[in-house]
Parts: C-alpha cells; structure tokens; sequence
C-alpha cells in the first residue's frame, strides 16, 4: 500500500501535444481481492496523461482472452482514483494522479443500461 500523490487540477483544456492534461501514473497496482492461491497480488503499471519521451496517451486499449483479468485490472483502477481523493493508501507501490471528476467505464454483459448501472456499479454495490 502506498500514500498517493495528487497533483493539482489542470486548467489546460486543450488537446494539443504541448498541453498538459489528466495523469494516472501507477506502479504495481493491484486489486484487494484478486490475489493468487499463495495470497501473493498480480500487480500491473498504468501509465495515462504524460508519459515519457514527450508521448502523452490519453486513453488505454485494453485486450486479452476471457478470464484474463481485463475487468480486474479496470476495477483495481477505479479503485484506486477513489481510495486516492479520499485521502486513503492505494493498493500498489506508487501513485500518482491528478484529480478526477469523472471515471468511464466498459458496458458489458451484466450492464442494466437502461438503469444506467455498469458492471462497475454493480460489482460495488451487489
């Protein structure tokens, strides 16, 4: 676990290669409950806003076979965005983000679209 770093709001709203907008920059994510049979964390790096080499990604394409930890990783991310503006220690090694208003996520299977509630949403609240 680790204290993550927030970073003042952007005020930038441009899109240009120069601008500088949100960051999400996390080393060895993990989510809580998703742990191996040894009880050892499958951690993950995330890397989205300003990165290296002047490459700023924006958005994460995020691919693999079934039961291939895809929702996981999603949900260990939106996890830790909220653990981090309440003031609580995120699961990984660092954190570094700027504040966010808002998290996008997938509709998948068990969506109630018409409820407006994600897989996300139901995952937390069922």
């Amino acid at each position: 676990m680790c204290r993550p770093s927030i970073l003042p709001q952007s005020t930038s709203n441009t899109v240009c290669q120069n601008s500088k907008g949100p960051i999400l920059n996390i080393k060895g994510l993990w989510h809580p409950f998703a742990l191996r049979e040894n009880g050892v964390p499958v951690p993950n790096d995330m890397i989205l806003g300003e990165g290296t080499n002047g490459h700023h990604p924006r958005t994460l394409l995020l691919t693999g076979p079934n039961m291939g930890g895809k929702s996981t990783l999603l949900r260990a991310a939106c996890l830790a965005v909220i653990l981090a503006q309440l003031g609580c220690y995120v699961p990984s090694e660092m954190c570094v983000l700027s504040v966010a208003d808002t998290i996008f996520t997938r509709l998948g299977a068990t969506d109630r679209i018409m409820t407006g509630e994600s897989k996300f949403h139901n995952s937390l609240f069922h």
